[in-house]
């Protein structure tokens, strides 16, 4: 039997916080970079990032929200989809708090068929629209 004193299970549950959290860091660094690779290899995709400047020198910008619309999920809507549009959005419950924001169609076969979608800080009018 293994007997875990309260401040060990803090110090490790903050280890493992950081950790989690830490490669969420590295990977926001990467957000600029994934999205000019999407626009240069889906041409006619749309794509609008918003980020906010700290005022602590050297830090990351703070993000605001994500949009993105690929080409292929554009044209193959208005081809082969009916003229139905859902919207809907589903919370992120980890550090990175926020929610994201799809837009589906249906296809002939009754399926959903994703047209853009956002991931934000909360839903708000300004966030949906």
């Amino acid at each position: 039997m293994v007997r875990v004193s309260r401040s060990q299970a803090y110090n490790a549950k903050k280890k493992a916080l950081e950790i989690v959290n830490g490669k969420h860091t590295k990977q926001f660094k990467k957000i600029w970079d994934y999205t000019h690779a999407l626009l240069r290899n889906n041409e006619g995709s749309t794509m609008k990032l918003l980020t906010d400047t700290p005022s602590i020198p050297n830090a990351l910008p703070i993000f605001q929200w994500l949009y993105i619309c690929i080409a292929a999920c554009k044209r193959g809507f208005l081809a082969s989809c009916r003229p139905y549009i859902g919207v809907d959005g589903c919370f992120f419950k980890r550090a990175n708090r926020g929610q994201l924001l799809a837009a589906v169609g249906r296809d002939g076969n009754n399926q959903m068929f994703p047209i853009a979608f956002a991931v934000v800080e909360g839903e708000t009018k300004e966030s949906w629209a």
